[in-house]
């Protein structure tokens, strides 16, 4: 099980911030605050984080579009692994039990811890692919009834912890970028909070895997009351629905309520929807999609 703790032995780089060790790995945690350049910088950014709830309700539309255009803008033109081994050494999503952000902490994953391991035996699944799995925290609290579980993820730091914390016969960890690598054959691919992530064209890209898998079910991540879907940059986030365009999901065979309390309630809508990957429809990935990012254009302004 993953533990929080202080330590002033890391890395200069993380400024003696809280680590999350993982079995005898340690990975430092950067804190939201530590990436203020000055006090007066940390009050500018307390005082919008204020008034950002009321300019989203009061101008919707123009809120989202500054939001986009500040997110191509951090993230264009880097690739998917960059991004989001930048994200987990920051602690961008701003956890301090998960490197996968406050959606993966026990509190959020309360009801999905009690219901995922009854309704994979239901479907009679023995192998699942996890992808992406983080740092592995919520699920290490359960215990699925499976023959082999393979935890994927791009992030090789995340990779590697998790394989020497919690690798054995039946439970695997390796490097995976969805939007390119094949996955291994299994029962059922569980991808859970990673198309909202991704722009249309590596979203496209990440079906194309799925379908072209050998997998019979997908257990994914859909807001089942958004009318409309909207294009991001990779890394940036919304919250999507499967059954609009552009992905034109069919009906699922059946959801999971999550009762997701984040956002004070703004995304109740939450659920994992299973399809047949048989089911999903056809590579649109050329079509939609105008936000792409560019390889390794800009890999030293990361690092």
């Amino acid at each position: 099980m993953p533990v929080v703790y202080h330590s002033a032995n890391v890395d200069m780089a993380f400024q003696s911030g809280p680590c999350l060790r993982i079995g005898t790995t340690t990975l430092p945690i950067l804190p939201p605050y530590r990436r203020y350049r000055s006090l007066s910088h940390r009050s500018v950014k307390i005082v919008m984080q204020r008034i950002k709830p009321f300019f989203r309700r009061s101008t919707p539309r123009i809120y989202r579009a500054l939001s986009r255009a500040r997110a191509y803008g951090e993230f264009a033109f880097r690739s998917p692994e960059i991004i989001f081994t930048r994200f987990s050494q920051t602690n961008r999503w701003g956890s301090l039990n998960s490197h996968s952000g406050i959606g993966s902490d026990l509190e959020q994953t309360t009801e999905l811890r009690r219901m995922l391991p009854t309704f994979i035996a239901e479907l009679q699944c023995r192998s699942v692919v996890d992808v992406p799995c983080g740092d592995y925290f919520w699920m290490s609290h359960i215990d699925l009834d499976v023959d082999r579980y393979i935890g994927a993820d791009i992030v090789s730091a995340l990779v590697d912890a998790n394989r020497a914390a919690f690798g054995d016969d039946s439970h695997s960890f390796m490097v995976l970028d969805l939007t390119r690598d094949e996955l291994p054959p299994v029962d059922l691919i569980f991808c859970r909070d990673c198309l909202v992530h991704l722009s249309y064209a590596d979203a496209g890209c990440a079906l194309r895997t799925i379908r072209s898998s050998r997998a019979t079910y997908l257990l994914t991540t859909t807001y089942i009351a958004r009318d409309r879907n909207y294009n991001i940059p990779t890394g940036s986030w919304r919250p999507i629905n499967l059954e609009r365009p552009p992905f034109n999901f069919p009906p699922p065979l059946k959801l999971i309520d999550e009762r997701c309390t984040e956002g004070n309630g703004q995304f109740t809508d939450k659920h994992l929807g299973l399809w047949r990957v048989a089911d999903l429809p056809c590579d649109k990935s050329r079509r939609i999609g105008s936000f792409r990012n560019r390889g390794t254009a800009h890999r030293d302004q990361w690092q």
